[in-house]
């Protein structure tokens, strides 16, 4: 076992944010930013005792995704300890953290909680995959701050999964937030386009988003560029992030491009087949400014 897994099973469990002191999360962050991943089962095991009551600041949530990449995730045994929401239904609630997580006001920390947010993470705690059947597709509303919450959220958990910890420390929630407003400003010469895929009976259950832009190659040639996709973990495999690129895809030809790209990590090997059962294929590869090493996966698309 990893010295670094070994020193945080001793801290025991992660502390209550209300609780919690600076002193507190810095060594817990500390220790946690030296677990080396993939984890073995044994390491992912020790670890499902340090969940506390609440996302801690946003660390339940980085020391859930270390434990997701054990070899042979989902563990029984892990999943069966019903004592604790974040092992007993581990990530259902990944997406909704936002609702704790603090965020810079007028020189303050206020917590992020509203009752729609509430609503959602008790019915994706709820709620097993059922389908496409049960959810639909419908647009962001830009003036709904909840609408807006769950996406910058969804960025940030898609920037930790692809970077990692990195990803956590470099693209906090902040970043995300303001990043969202720019690629919706009105005044851009392609603003972006949301999709929500939410509940059928419940239109404000949001369960995943894409996010579409028109952008230009060197040479001055516009292609549609799908920037963001976020499915709640609770909810995958399920066939909504097939409906979403469907709709993404349409989206992009009804704005007259001829071809549609994504960009994701070489390793996001889930991502990258959904795209090739699409049609994609790989056409480049370079590596992000992080160093992480990116695939760019294209389709040309019949004109609308």
């Amino acid at each position: 076992m990893q010295p670094a897994v070994q020193e945080f099973v001793e801290l025991g469990r992660l502390p209550d944010s209300a609780d919690a002191s600076v002193k507190d999360l810095q060594r817990c962050e500390e220790i946690l930013g030296r677990i080396r991943t993939p984890l073995t089962n044994d390491e992912a095991r020790a670890l499902k005792a340090c969940f506390g009551t609440d996302d801690c600041f946003g660390l339940a949530w980085s020391l859930l995704h270390a434990i997701e990449t054990a070899p042979n995730w989902p563990l029984a045994d892990v999943l069966g300890n019903a004592d604790n929401e974040w092992i007993g239904a581990p990530t259902r609630a990944v997406i909704h953290l936002a609702q704790a997580l603090p965020m810079a006001h007028s020189g303050h920390t206020q917590t992020v909680a509203t009752d729609r947010f509430r609503h959602t993470l008790s019915y994706n705690r709820a709620m097993t995959s059922t389908g496409t059947d049960s959810f639909v597709l419908r647009d962001l509303n830009e003036d709904d701050a909840a609408d807006l919450e769950w996406v910058a959220t969804g960025m940030h958990l898609t920037l930790v999964e692809v970077e990692g910890e990195k990803g956590r420390q470099e693209y906090p929630i902040a970043w995300t937030r303001t990043r969202l407003r720019e690629l919706l400003e009105p005044t851009r010469p392609y603003p972006a386009h949301v999709y929500l895929a939410v509940a059928k009976d419940d239109p404000t259950r949001i369960v995943g988003h894409t996010i579409l832009r028109i952008n230009a190659m060197p040479d001055g040639l516009l292609y549609g560029l799908v920037s963001t996709t976020y499915v709640d973990p609770a909810h995958r495999r399920s066939g909504i992030a097939d409906l979403l690129l469907e709709r993404g895809e349409a989206w992009i030809r009804e704005r007259g491009m001829l071809e549609a790209a994504t960009w994701t990590s070489a390793t996001n090997l889930r991502l990258v087949r959904l795209y090739e059962k699409h049609g994609y294929a790989v056409t480049e590869r370079a590596p992000h400014e992080s160093g992480t090493m990116m695939v760019r996966l294209t389709k040309a698309l019949e004109a609308a």
